[in-house]
């Protein structure tokens, strides 16, 4: 069954969120050349939903399909971009956590006919 990693991204509050998203779109490049990886997606937290005055937890949430998890991990130790790219984004992170999920329900909405 097709994994999906989910992570959870507080940036360091001295951070440029510019050079941030720009390193974010670098590594999605590579990251979906892999043959590990089928997509990669980096969302911006933008508000805590029905509470205007709550800041999110987080500021952005990565949303990684993956085709093997075993192949993924290879890669992480073998491969020395990744390791490149680990160094850089602890460099911007205070906090991060990495879940492993697969899908239990997966709804899509039907075309409208017209």
């Amino acid at each position: 069954m097709k994994k999906v990693i989910i992570g959870f991204i507080k940036l360091k509050k001295d951070v440029n969120r510019e050079q941030f998203e720009a390193f974010e779109n670098r590594v999605s490049q590579y990251n979906v050349t892999l043959s590990s990886h089928e997509s990669f997606k980096v969302l911006r937290t933008l508000g805590v939903m029905g509470n205007d005055h709550e800041a999110p937890l987080y500021d952005y949430i990565e949303i990684i399909d993956i085709h093997s998890l075993q192949a993924m991990y290879h890669h992480i130790n073998h491969d020395d971009n990744l390791k490149q790219f680990i160094q850089e984004f602890t460099a911007f992170v205070e906090y991060a956590q990495f879940l492993t999920t697969e899908s239990i329900v997966d709804v899509q909405q039907a075309p409208i006919s017209c």
